[in-house]
């Protein structure tokens, strides 16, 4: 007996020496993260209360956590820590190999690893256990007014409206303008832009033409109205699933009162329109999983499935390449409905290919330029060539030089816009011999593979890197862009005429960031980033609490966030589908599974 205390006692000690010497990793890598400057020798009063509290966050949280919830955790915080010391390194410097420039680099770079990895893993830990303990029961009874979707649909669209007058007759920015130049004639229809949301626009056109109505103030009517159902359906499937009546409550005010969200819900951009099909695949989704549908209903599910998600497809190519891979995973995930999810997903499949293959061609619509697909390949090659353009060779040079010109490139690269080299792309050259362009992509891979690995990660680092700016000065990219264009290239011409000038200021201080940015804990919910660690630390907690169903829901956006990573830049509304199921993923994890 008197053995078993001697080891029970020296394995505390034991473990209360891990805790200390983790939590004083801890405050080193806050203090080298924040004060690089002051190394060791920083001696705030902060760092020994900030020792203490995270010496006590790891007795309480480190003694009793099971497997899964041990693996779960590690996976986060680690993801989380790299993000953190690569990305600041990447992001002050555009380069990673000043972590290991010296022993002492290493050693501060190793240290600090693990003391961020210590302090998100307990953090996570403690965060699950709440979460998988304290989770919010399924509402028996709900109120009345919650089972009437379509008037807090109406809600929604007065609520956006103030927004819209503060704007009218709307918004002129983005890609509109371009397919303003389609929708008229003036240039042929081109997939680089979707042609069903030019459609869309050409069809408001004309209604103005039989009608005099404004074109933009119809488009714009129009969207805020397809929003407002498509929400709608969202609050009425949380209804459906017996939510707590105060997360639907939430949500509501959250889909109501967002400024972020008033603003696209009648910005005519291909995001906006693809946000509201988004949510309605999302919730459509769940469908597949359940086992309890009769035969009737299981046709309507999957005819209303497959239409929504063809039209996701059509409004946004990338949207494909996520479904593909989140249908063979949901095959992994549930099995049991193996022939309902492989029909759906071969027909939306099937219907995306023929409506963009031989349907668009027999309208004329012609194919996009090949380089759109190839933004990251580009800007690799490119970082070649401005920074080691002394040691390559000659033959390489010239190799470089039949797709992208190195000495136009010099000037004008930017390591997170990846439209200067794709404006110097010589596109005929790659569809002649694309084989040869992938061959010289694979020989510079392999003689500068750090080159590579930094111009990928940098060219979309405010998506992962938690304290990017979400104004990034590289990416030449508002936050929300609300202009009108002053010299148009086509004869449509859109001139602002805001009936509530005062609330024009407002919004126009969201859509420049300035209302966010000195905001703590806003400021970050708003931000580029965090979607992703969002939806990862949701993804790991569902898996934690064996929740198959739902996981089904958060795995098209998860996927659809790495399609964004091949992008040719960061932005905001590239993320807004994912940021409109906000209060549906957060409904989910903080709800038990009835």
């Amino acid at each position: 007996m008197k053995k078993m205390f001697s080891v029970q006692k020296t394995s505390d000690i034991l473990l209360n020496i891990l805790y200390a010497f983790s939590a004083f990793c801890s405050v080193f890598a806050i203090t080298e993260y924040f004060f690089d400057d002051a190394l060791w020798g920083n001696q705030s009063f902060l760092n020994l209360i900030a020792f203490i509290l995270i010496f006590a966050l790891f007795k309480l949280v480190l003694t009793k956590t099971h497997k899964q919830c041990i693996v779960c955790g590690m996976i986060f915080s680690m993801l989380l820590s790299l993000s953190l010391i690569i990305g600041k390194c990447i992001y002050n410097g555009s380069t990673i190999s000043s972590l290991f420039g010296s022993a002492k680099s290493g050693i501060i770079m190793l240290c600090s690893l693990y003391g961020f990895g210590a302090l998100f893993y307990a953090t996570f830990i403690l965060m699950a256990n709440w979460l998988t303990q304290y989770a919010i029961a399924p509402s028996h009874k709900t109120y009345k007014i919650l089972h009437l979707p379509f008037l807090y649909g109406i809600l929604m669209f007065l609520c956006w409206l103030p927004c819209y007058l503060a704007y009218y007759p709307g918004i002129f920015a983005y890609d509109i303008e371009l397919q303003t130049m389609e929708a008229l004639g003036t240039v042929s229809y081109s997939r680089f832009h979707p042609p069903l949301h030019t459609f869309i626009w050409n069809i408001c056109l004309y209604l103005e033409q039989i009608s005099g109505l404004n074109g933009l103030v119809i488009y714009s009517v129009l969207q805020m109205g397809i929003w407002a159902f498509a929400l709608s359906c969202v609050l009425h499937f949380m209804v459906r699933r017996k939510y707590n009546p105060w997360l639907i409550a939430g949500s509501f005010c959250f889909f109501a009162f967002n400024p972020v969200i008033a603003l696209f819900s009648f910005i005519p951009v291909k995001d906006s329109m693809l946000t509201a099909f988004f949510a309605l695949f999302t919730v459509e989704l769940y469908s597949l999983s359940d086992t309890e549908l009769n035969k009737k209903r299981l046709i309507v599910s999957n005819i209303r499935l497959i239409i929504v998600g063809i039209v996701c497809c059509l409004l946004r190519n990338n949207v494909v390449y996520a479904l593909i891979p989140a249908f063979l995973i949901m095959l992994f995930i549930i099995g049991k409905n193996w022939k309902r999810i492989t029909l759906c997903s071969c027909c939306i499949l099937v219907g995306f290919l023929l409506i963009n293959g031989p349907i668009y061609t027999a309208m004329g619509v012609e194919k996009g330029n090949s380089r759109e697909m190839l933004s990251v390949p580009m800007q690799q090659i490119a970082y070649v060539a401005v920074t080691n353009n002394d040691s390559l060779s000659p033959d390489e040079l010239d190799r470089i030089n039949q797709y992208i010109p190195t000495e136009q490139i010099a000037e004008t690269y930017n390591p997170r816009f990846a439209d200067p080299v794709k404006g110097t792309f010589i596109t005929e050259n790659f569809d002649q011999n694309p084989a040869d362009f992938f061959k010289l992509w694979a020989d510079l891979l392999v003689q500068y593979p750090e080159e590579y690995i930094v111009s990928f990660l940098n060219l979309n680092i405010p998506y992962w890197y938690p304290d990017a700016n979400s104004v990034d000065a590289y990416a030449r990219r508002s936050y929300i862009e609300t202009t009108i264009p002053t010299n148009p290239m086509t004869e449509y011409v859109v001139i602002r005429d805001g009936k509530i000038p005062m609330l024009y200021e407002q919004y126009e201080k969201v859509a420049s960031f300035e209302r966010f940015k000195t905001l703590p804990i806003v400021s970050n919910i708003f931000s580029l980033s965090f979607p992703i660690w969002f939806l990862i630390f949701g993804t790991l907690i569902q898996i934690i609490k064996k929740e198959k169903k739902t996981l089904v829901v958060i795995l098209p956006a998860l996927l659809l966030w790495c399609t964004f990573m091949l992008g040719p830049v960061s932005n905001l509304r590239y993320l807004l589908p994912i940021i409109a199921m906000y209060p549906l993923y957060f409904t989910i994890l903080f709800s038990k599974n009835k």
